[in-house]
């Protein structure tokens, strides 16, 4: 951050942030999750949008050593409730797109959702040099992703601090000519672990810029492209 607090650091369609930026806004969720008694070792549950909100959420969560379970959109609302149960997640943070239907969830199961809204954090952005974090170990556990559930309930994968550091370090021995301020293509979904992992941890981690878009569908991959002239696309076989 220091060292390219200029440099974008993600972009969609319908914002960009540099890194600076982004450091505030993580910092501002972190004073906010404070206010909420959410800590390290705590767990919550993220369901924001698939863009800026996504990276935002996610670095938030690993700078306070809390874990974070994604949500995908997708989802049907009994396997989000499960999910959210069976994580014993302490709060459930959203966009203003999801707030009605975590609230109707919550209505409907009794979980007694603590619900976070994090919209307003972007109503005046600032810069910081530097994102305020609490010291954590490699073996901490820094997401749970749940499998689709086709033979049975959703199982958790977990994934420590370590398994993401492994990530970025493969990704910048596989592609030794990444530089400062190049671009990834974000088109895995980031309730992945790879989506997460590369897509994020490591645009942050080696001062990379992070095109992340709401959707991303093969037969639209091909504008994404030409529109934005990634340096690395990340992708599953099938895509």
């Amino acid at each position: 951050i220091s060292e390219n607090p200029d440099n974008i650091l993600t972009l969609s369609d319908y914002a960009s942030y540099t890194y600076s930026q982004i450091a505030y806004i993580v910092n501002s969720l972190n004073s906010l999750l404070k206010q909420h008694e959410v800590r390290d070792n705590d767990i919550v549950t993220v369901f924001v949008d698939r863009n800026h909100w996504t990276l935002i959420t996610a670095l938030s969560c690993l700078s306070q050593g809390i874990t974070y379970v994604p949500i995908d959109e997708n989802h049907p609302d009994k396997r989000i409730e499960f999910m959210i149960r069976q994580s014993e997640s302490k709060a459930i943070i959203v966009t203003g797109a999801f707030q009605k239907r975590v609230e109707k969830i919550d209505d409907e199961s009794n979980v007694n959702l603590n619900i976070i809204n994090i919209s307003s954090l972007l109503d005046d952005v600032k810069t910081s040099n530097h994102v305020d974090y609490v010291d954590s170990c490699v073996n901490d556990v820094a997401c749970i992703f749940y499998t689709s559930g086709t033979t049975g309930n959703p199982k958790g994968i977990v994934l420590a601090n370590s398994n993401f550091n492994a990530m970025a370090m493969q990704i910048s021995q596989l592609f030794t000519k990444l530089e400062v301020n190049d671009h990834i293509l974000a088109i895995m979904p980031i309730f992945h672990g790879f989506g997460l992992g590369i897509c994020v941890h490591t645009s942050f981690c080696f001062g990379l810029k992070a095109i992340l878009q709401p959707k991303s569908e093969r037969k639209s991959l091909d504008k994404l492209i030409i529109d934005y002239k990634p340096n690395m696309v990340t992708g599953v076989p099938t895509i």
